[in-house]
């Protein structure tokens, strides 16, 4: 598509993701003698990446409950949970509404309600009216294919797609790189149909793309710093994952 203005002003890194299973990470990094991992100045989402296989609850958000962590931070875990392990076994979401219920009412556990309508916490084999309608995120073969956890990043390189999130590269940004790398092979027929030329073709200019749902500020300057031939990023919504956590009670 063609450049529609001119290129935007390079945003803060370092804020927030915006779905509760891209969290948002700090570079100084501290040791948690309960459960000994390392972990930022709040739970180690990281940890729940690299661990992300585990059908079992995770004693790490269970600690959260009882210290009585802000809901948000556990909402995130549990989604982190949730989304990296391609849904929680009955007995472990159950076990979790139990203690976020009991820990901070109701009115929490409507809200993890909303989640699963929404699909950001899933139960395996699950079907009826809780049921996310769309298929699950299949984010252990994402992350093998696009690489989202390298095993060697620097903090210290702009260039670096996991350079914002400590060693998280956004699976948007993965994705956009690679059509980036392709030269767009395929897209047009897969976004435009087959009636319809190729808009690059006609105007070399660059490439303007689109976001729905929101977009951080911190996957936004990945893609400015790392794709310079995306000449305009547009998106619905600058968003946090708590301003989306936040926004669910208005469902």
């Amino acid at each position: 598509m063609t450049e529609v203005g001119n290129k935007i002003p390079y945003p803060e890194l370092g804020s927030e993701l915006p779905y509760p299973e891209l969290g948002s990470w700090k570079s100084e990094w501290k040791k948690c003698p309960e459960v000994g991992i390392p972990c930022n100045s709040g739970p180690d989402q990281s940890y729940l990446l690299d661990f992300s296989d585990s059908d079992k609850a995770i004693p790490l958000i269970e600690d959260q409950v009882y210290d009585e962590a802000p809901l948000n931070t556990v909402l995130r875990l549990i989604s982190v949970h949730s989304l990296t392990c391609g849904g929680l076994k009955a007995s472990v979401l159950q076990h979790y509404r139990r203690i976020v219920n009991q820990s901070y009412g109701s009115h929490a556990l409507n809200k993890v309600l909303k989640m699963q309508k929404m699909g950001l916490i899933r139960e395996k084999g699950g079907h009826g009216k809780m049921q996310c309608e769309y298929a699950p995120m299949l984010f252990q073969q994402m992350k093998k294919n696009y690489d989202m956890l390298p095993e060697n990043f620097s903090e210290a390189k702009l260039n670096d797609m996991a350079y914002a999130y400590s060693g998280f590269s956004p699976l948007l940004c993965k994705i956009l790189e690679e059509g980036d790398r392709v030269k767009w092979a395929g897209w047009p027929k897969t976004m435009l149909g087959e009636d319809l030329d190729p808009i690059s073709d006609k105007d070399p200019r660059g490439t303007c793309i689109f976001v729905i749902g929101g977009l951080t500020r911190s996957e936004m300057a990945l893609i400015r710093e790392n794709l310079p031939n995306i000449a305009l990023i547009t998106t619905s919504a600058l968003i946090t994952g708590d301003k989306l956590l936040n926004n669910i009670t208005n469902i």
